[in-house]
């Protein structure tokens, strides 16, 4: 699933456009493209199953000390996934010989989701697991993150809109820099995410991205 669907795009958009079966196919086109820029802007990495970025859900395979899997400094029973929202964990290793193998598995039971879409991966007092380890690359887990288009928030949504419509827009104008209407003279500028479209995004930036 996308993260929205051609009629949201259609109503969304300032355009004139009907649901014929050639706009169906091109904004079915540029709402796949529009979810790669947007999750290439955002930070995220690129999916176990696929070479493209996405903003949908998918499943992720992640170690420690890359950016999207790390050990909390000052709590050590605490393991932060960069992705949100995180809505399965399908399994996590903890291996100081980074084999990963049955015997390095940590029971679900161990540990909980918290935090703000889920990806505070809490280890419990009670745990027998312990702590999570701190060196890089020795905690490996499978998790799946992202939205759906009946999961997507309001604001990532419009911002999906509205840079498909830039993208449906854009070969009208390809090449041209500005033009002149009579007395009117209209200047585009050069970018390759508009500016309000980045600025709808801000919260959705991984903060593995800044680093």
């Amino acid at each position: 699933m996308a993260l929205i669907t051609v009629a949201e795009a259609i109503a969304r958009s300032a355009s004139e456009l009907s649901s014929n079966a050639g706009t169906t196919a091109k904004l079915t086109t540029l709402i796949a493209r529009a979810d790669g820029m947007i999750a290439t802007f955002c930070g995220y990495p690129r999916p176990a199953s696929t070479s493209a970025r996405t903003m949908e859900s998918a499943s992720y395979t992640i170690y420690s000390g890359s950016g999207w899997l790390e050990v909390d400094p000052s709590n050590h029973r605490r393991l932060l996934v960069a992705m949100s929202p995180l809505t399965v964990i399908t399994s996590i290793h903890d291996d100081t010989a980074e084999e990963f193998g049955a015997s390095s598995l940590v029971a679900p039971s161990d540990y909980s989701q918290r935090g703000d879409g889920g990806s505070v991966i809490y280890l419990s007092q009670s745990s027998a697991h312990g702590s999570w380890s701190r060196s890089p690359r020795l905690i490996k887990a499978v998790v799946t993150a992202g939205w759906a288009d009946t999961t997507a928030p309001e604001t990532l949504k419009q911002a999906a809109a509205e840079l498909v419509m830039h993208l449906y827009e854009l070969p009208k104008r390809r090449g041209t820099t500005n033009i002149n209407q009579g007395n009117l003279v209209t200047t585009y500028r050069s970018e390759t995410m508009p500016a309000h479209v980045a600025e709808m995004l801000g919260d959705y930036i991984l903060s593995s991205s800044l680093v």
